[in-house]
């Protein structure tokens, strides 16, 4: 039993440290490689670094695209602005027409109430039934009441 364990102690040493064959011994101190199968392989990140790489990123990303929400907002408001100027001074020119409009629907007004005036006060009275009569004599009397208020 004792030749047993022997045998296992030296496999498991063997197992531990293999020695190089021929085949896979690496010479470490040739610098010039001239070998056209010859590739540079660079380590990998670590998962540390790639998650750091991920977030700086993410963040220069965001930074970005918060960058570009803040500027849309900014030309966003700067049209609304300019469209509410434009719409006030569209206001402001509708409702100086409408004063406008309204001074000359005022005059007309005026104008044809002094026609009214004065087609009332060229009227005789004399050749008209009574009541007729009475009616443009007060009419022609307010006339003339209104025209000394107004002198």
């Amino acid at each position: 039993m004792e030749g047993r364990l022997l045998k296992e102690k030296t496999i498991k040493k063997k197992d531990k440290s293999p020695t190089p064959t021929s085949e896979t011994q690496v010479n470490f101190r040739d610098d010039n490689i001239t070998s056209p199968d010859f590739v540079d392989i660079k380590r990998p990140p670590g998962r540390k670094a790639e998650k750091d790489r991920k977030k700086r990123k993410g963040k220069d990303m965001e930074n970005d695209s918060t960058c570009s929400y803040v500027n849309l907002l900014q030309e966003m408001r700067d049209e609304k602005r300019q469209f509410n100027e434009k719409k006030l001074e569209l206001f402001e020119k509708a409702y100086i027409q409408g004063q406008e409009r309204l001074a000359y629907e005022q005059e007309k007004l005026l104008l044809e109430q002094m026609k009214e005036d004065e087609r009332i006060m060229a009227i005789d009275p004399a050749g008209m039934p009574q009541m007729l009569a009475n009616f443009y004599i007060q009419r022609q009397k307010e006339i003339n009441e209104k025209r000394s208020k107004n002198c």
